[in-house]
């Protein structure tokens, strides 16, 4: 009797292993690292769980992987831990977490392409299958406590669905799913896995034409604006009202009404949607280096960049000029004159400089500018023709 007891028992306990659900199993982790863009290194994990409770993104392995993530280890709270896995309430194939430039309530238009949606395009969609199902990806945007310090999950950053960088946030997202490292993503008691989840963003090259130009393609399907064949030739003038001004932003207007439409461009309380529609107006959009410039990459085909340089400044409008380069013809006006500058207290590169442009050099770009639009246009048309 005690021998059929026995069997019964351990026939009773391979029985339980065999029935024993699926979330208990738990492989160890795979890993792998790259250059990243920010921060610096693009770490990449399966079989992790974001534990809710824990406040933690939890793996198992021999190895403590996380070390080797020398930035992503600060921003997020990554750990190896023993033990049975946390149940999964919710499974997706792949978690792509990331910081958004968030300071003082407030962000950067340019700041959130160069280091947010450009590398998210790259890593979710460029020449990836597409598929309608929100589980294949999840995005997880980040606020940081201070650059490069521990996430903050009390951010009020994702409530307001009108401020620009949840917009931006929402459409490099599209068709896959938002899930902000917010308050009330503890507050669910949901334990979130994932097959494969990725801390950062991977690296770009900003010069490459397939790249820009796939990304402004997908921007534009999702918030639904269509590109529109130029009617009349029309200049967009951004005007700014903080640092880098011009200072004769009436005479500029004056001088480039003797060429071609011209009216002020204000973005400033804009959403994202009407800002990539406005650009569907203009053949060029000048402007001197600023975020509103970003703008730029949703110009139609043959549109035209003209970025303004203040004099002598040690910007980043090299950054600028070779992702516009990328999306289509773009040229740029240097301040040669010292005397045309009005720099600001304490700014000794010159970055916060307003700028009294000299209206009849500008005007000699624009109507370069105009040429080339114009040139773009008829041997394009003269390509689809001949094929």
């Amino acid at each position: 009797m005690e021998v059929l007891l026995a069997r019964l028992t351990l026939l009773l306990l391979q029985l339980c292993a065999l029935l024993r659900p699926a979330t208990t199993s738990w492989p160890e982790t795979r890993f792998t690292k790259a250059y990243g863009h920010y921060p610096n290194d693009y770490c990449h994990f399966t079989d992790v769980v974001l534990d809710v409770d824990e406040r933690a993104f939890l793996y198992r392995s021999e190895t403590d992987h996380h070390n080797d993530c020398q930035f992503a280890k600060i921003i997020w709270p990554i750990r190896n831990v023993s033990g049975a896995k946390p149940n999964c309430d919710e499974t997706f194939e792949k978690g792509h977490v990331f910081t958004i430039f968030y300071f003082a309530g407030g962000s950067n238009y340019f700041h959130l392409h160069y280091d947010l949606l450009l590398p998210l395009y790259l890593a979710v969609h460029h020449k990836k299958e597409q598929t309608d199902d929100p589980r294949s990806h999840v995005l997880m945007p980040t606020v940081e406590s201070r650059r490069l310090q521990v996430l903050d999950w009390n951010t009020k950053a994702f409530e307001n669905d009108k401020k620009y960088w949840v917009q931006l946030s929402r459409a490099i997202a599209y068709p896959y799913t938002y899930m902000p490292l917010q308050e009330s993503l503890l507050n669910a008691k949901r334990n979130i896995c994932f097959k494969e989840i990725c801390f950062g963003t991977q690296s770009v090259q900003f010069s490459s034409d397939d790249v820009i130009n796939g990304f402004v393609e997908h921007i534009q399907k999702v918030v639904n604006v269509k590109v529109q064949p130029f009617e009349v030739d029309r200049i967009g003038l951004i005007t700014r009202s903080n640092r880098r001004r011009i200072l004769n932003e009436d005479d500029v207007i004056a001088a480039l009404r003797t060429i071609a439409i011209t009216e002020k461009v204000e973005f400033s309380g804009m959403s994202f949607q009407d800002q990539v529609a406005l650009m569907q107006r203009y053949t060029v959009l000048v402007g001197i280096n600023g975020a509103g410039l970003t703008n730029g990459l949703y110009l139609p085909p043959y549109g035209v960049v003209v970025q303004l340089v203040p004099y002598k400044a040690q910007l980043n409008f090299r950054e600028f000029g070779v992702m516009l380069k990328c999306r289509g013809p773009y040229l740029e006006w240097h301040n040669t004159h010292e005397n045309m500058t009005r720099v600001a207290p304490h700014d000794k590169y010159n970055n916060n400089a307003d700028t009294i442009v000299h209206t009849e050099e500008l005007k000699k770009v624009m109507l370069e500018a105009l040429e080339l639009s114009k040139t773009a246009r008829e041997t394009d048309k003269f390509v689809h023709q001949e094929l």
